[in-house]
């Protein structure tokens, strides 16, 4: 649970890394356009991503 979350906490650090230098600021793509959003995509993939490592991990 500790990975999953510190990845959760990691995904939302980098996207809003993403939103900052990449994210559209004009209305064309809403969705990056909205710091939270991207924070809040971030964090479902890392905790996504650490889910998958966490259940293969347990299968071996």
């Amino acid at each position: 649970m500790k990975v999953i979350l510190t990845s959760m906490l990691c995904g939302s650090i980098l996207g809003f890394i993403y939103w900052y230098y990449w994210g559209c600021y004009w209305g064309v793509f809403p969705f990056s356009a909205e710091c939270w959003a991207n924070c809040v995509l971030g964090a479902l993939m890392g905790g996504f991503i650490a889910s998958i490592y966490e259940e293969n991990k347990e299968l071996k």
